[in-house]
């Protein structure tokens, strides 16, 4: 296409014209002169502007002043846009039912596991509940650093000048865990800690755990079932919020876990739970130890909780970037 810019020119110094010589001869500013020959009607006041010192300039010229319009004319419209609503790529009807009823399928599907594999509760016979031995083994503490594998049910008798401590293993799986009359305390893998027993701020013994045991095959299955759950519930609230993009649905599901997270430590683990026995969870009412410990809370938030968290909230960016 040709250029109204360049025939202006040509046509100026065609006729040995310097721009100052036009400017005068023509009352056309020289910014003005030089906006149109390099086609840039933003340096006018508005398009009227532009098109009647067009006209002006071109009959001064000799140019057919028409066609110096026609020309700016078909110019603006290949520079304007495409408008959005014509370019953008139409998605099929089909996607959005089908990631709904996937969706639903997903919670139906965890619904029915969780029912069919979870075991169920059964009545237990209270007298063969009290002929069953609760405590498996008994161990004595001494002077002499006792070296072993204790199962859960198992006890400790710590003598002191009160007389003698009773030491219970509530948990051995993933963490160790030992009821004590200050309630129950617990001790990371590879961790030392210094524990007081009694609640008389004064530690007795020692404790460092080498060792605990893995979770079971059916707590593994369980809990990689809920979190499936759980980011097919991430993935319709970042629908419903709007999400368009991996790193919008990202966000949005990794700031929603976020919160949660910081929802249960610093409000139910610290202020509700070690403050209000009665809001406490069942079995777990004399834990006020482990309720008070804020750090193993924090730690438990932080990792694995928020890192753990990274890897839903991917899903749920990359379904995101798949449906929009």
């Amino acid at each position: 296409m040709e250029s109204y810019g360049e025939l202006l020119k040509n046509a100026r110094e065609a006729r040995h014209l310097d721009i100052e010589t036009t400017a005068r001869e023509t009352s056309i500013s020289k910014q003005w002169l030089e906006a149109m020959e390099n086609e840039d009607p933003n340096q006018f006041p508005g398009e009227p502007y532009f098109v009647g010192f067009l006209k002006s300039y071109a009959g001064y010229l000799g140019l057919d002043s028409e066609r110096m319009v026609a020309l700016f004319n078909a110019k603006k419209i290949q520079e304007t846009p495409t408008p959005a609503a014509l370019t953008a790529k139409e998605r099929p009807r089909f996607v959005v039912p089908l990631i709904v009823f996937l969706i639903l399928a997903l919670l139906g599907g965890g619904a029915f596991a969780l029912w069919k594999y979870l075991p169920r509760t059964e009545e237990i016979d209270p007298l063969a509940l009290l002929e069953k031995p609760v405590v498996s083994k008994k161990y004595e503490l001494t002077e002499k650093p006792f070296a072993g594998r204790v199962f859960k049910n198992d006890q400790f008798v710590l003598g002191t000048e009160k007389g003698n401590i009773i030491l219970t293993v509530a948990q051995t799986t993933d963490i160790f865990g030992l009821e004590t009359p200050a309630g129950i305390q617990f001790v990371e893998l590879s961790e030392q800690v210094e524990m007081d027993s009694d609640g008389d701020s004064i530690p007795e013994i020692v404790v460092y755990v080498k060792d605990v045991s893995a979770k079971s095959k059916k707590v593994i299955f369980t809990k990689s079932l809920g979190i499936l759950m759980f980011t097919g519930i991430l993935l319709v609230c970042a629908l419903i919020a709007g999400a368009k993009t991996f790193w919008q649905g990202f966000l949005l599901a990794f700031g929603l876990m976020a919160w949660i997270g910081s929802y249960d430590t610093f409000f139910l683990d610290w202020v509700l739970f070690a403050n209000l026995p009665m809001f406490r969870l069942e079995g777990t009412e004399h834990m006020d130890a482990a309720y008070h410990q804020k750090w193993f809370h924090l730690k438990g938030m932080l990792f694995p909780g928020l890192v753990f968290a990274l890897i839903p909230a991917a899903i749920v960016g990359l379904l995101i970037a798949v449906i929009r």
